[in-house]
């Protein structure tokens, strides 16, 4: 997974067990290793990232069950092994760390304590975790369709259930007191998390315009006993400006970002569709803040989302590129693959049983 982060004013690449640090304004570019923890680990991919409210710590997750804490020079304060394999980690307003597994659980890592306590479960994989700015709650996603809002720190005090989606929820994102939601049912979907409430919805899937794409993928999944009707979501990032809510998501098979935005200050909310950002080289990943920035394996293109158009500007953030373009080579994109993954497949167990039962009467007589 290669992911783009804002930190400290600085745009991070994140890209195997490499952080690229680049300061735009100077020009000045830097490379981090993630240091190992044992030798034999393998499989160090960086998983998830996140920073404290303030920009105090950076955390870093790989594939490998690696949890590191950097402070603001990049220096490491903690280097573990959580307890399972990670799908997210977010810090609260109080700086501690939140760690969602693929078991379904949340442990919590308070200050320098390298133990951390349970939070809450789920009895499926979870994809992804928020926290709202108040910390009053925290947010889960997980493979089963669901997103629950329970209380932090007494987490056994559940708020509510957002339920909707008809596939695993890949993405969650809080704006305010609305709540944000991307799937693998091919919508986005907006809520109020406190009552549970669905206040929009927008089906991606309708604004592809070669609909092959999900025929040909809905014959690959039947091959796996899945039935599929659309194309799921495999990214979403969010970025709110003052009463609007700017949606960027990146669907399975379309080369490009699809972007939306939803006007809360109107009574009725509804998300609309701007226009999908096609490029021209495989989409490695993208960043949306006020500035939509995408990496590809030929350029990094940064646009104005905050207009009618997304538009290209002439940003120097576009300088990263020749910097980092060796991190890029002979990497092999496999996020696309793990989305097909969470599909849950069928078994027909009653024939392999009646055949069975059939061997078993013939022989008997």
């Amino acid at each position: 997974m290669i992911l783009l982060r804002e930190y400290q004013g600085k745009l991070l690449l994140l890209i195997k067990d490499t952080i690229a640090c680049y300061d735009h304004k100077s020009d000045t570019y830097e490379e981090f290793n993630i240091p190992q923890l044992q030798p034999n680990l393998e499989n160090r991919l960086v998983s998830s990232v996140c920073s404290s409210k303030h920009d105090d710590f950076l955390a870093v997750s790989l594939s490998n069950k690696q949890l590191i804490i950097f402070d603001k020079k990049f220096n490491v304060l903690t280097n573990t092994l959580s307890k399972r394999v990670v799908s997210k980690i977010r810090f609260t307003p109080d700086n501690d760390l939140l760690v969602a597994d693929k078991t379904g659980d949340v442990f919590v890592y308070k200050g320098n304590n390298i133990e951390p306590k349970l939070l809450l479960g789920h009895l499926s994989m979870l994809l992804d975790i928020e926290v709202t700015d108040c910390g009053k709650y925290v947010i889960t996603s997980d493979r089963d369709e669901k997103i629950r809002v329970s209380c932090y720190p007494n987490s056994y005090n559940i708020v509510s259930f957002c339920l909707g989606h008809r596939e695993f929820v890949t993405n969650i994102s809080v704006c305010g007191k609305v709540l944000v939601s991307a799937s693998g049912d091919g919508t986005i979907r907006l809520w109020n998390y406190l009552t549970g409430e669905e206040l929009a919805v927008a089906n991606c899937n309708e604004y592809i315009t070669d609909k092959s794409i999900i025929g040909n993928f809905s014959k690959e999944m039947s091959a796996e006993s899945v039935d599929v009707d659309a194309l799921p979501i495999t990214d979403m990032q969010v970025y709110a400006k003052q009463d609007l809510i700017y949606v960027g998501v990146t669907v399975l098979g379309i080369n490009g970002v699809q972007m939306y935005f939803v006007d809360v200050s109107n009574a009725v909310l509804s998300v609309k569709y701007l226009q999908t950002v096609v490029v021209s080289s495989p989409l490695l990943t993208y960043y949306l803040r006020e500035q939509l920035i995408i990496l590809t394996t030929n350029e990094l293109a940064v646009l104005d989302v905050c207009s009618d158009k997304c538009n290209p500007l002439n940003s120097d953030i576009s300088r990263l590129f020749k910097h980092c373009k060796h991190l890029l080579i002979n990497y092999e994109n496999l996020s696309n693959s793990f989305v097909s993954t969470l599909y849950k497949r069928k078994y027909d167990n009653v024939q392999d049983y009646l055949e069975k039962k059939k061997i078993r009467l013939e022989n008997k007589s």
